[in-house]
């Protein structure tokens, strides 16, 4: 009966340290993700910049879009 606890309390340690290296490593995917934005900045702007001049080359030609 207590071999039984010590498996369960081990089963739960492990489910708690799974969940907070789930947790860590969403952290870190985060921070990755927000250093690469920071770094390729320049690079997001350009390709924001670059797909609304097609929107607007799309919209000034009225080939795709139909506008009221």
């Amino acid at each position: 009966c207590n071999r039984r606890r010590i498996l369960d309390n081990s089963s739960l340690h492990l489910q708690l340290i799974s969940s907070l290296l789930r947790s860590f490593q969403y952290h870190l995917l985060q921070q990755l993700w927000y250093s690469f934005l920071f770094q390729k900045h320049y690079l997001l702007v350009f390709y924001c910049n670059w797909i609304r001049q097609k929107f607007e080359k799309i919209l000034s030609g009225r080939s795709i879009w139909i506008i009221p």
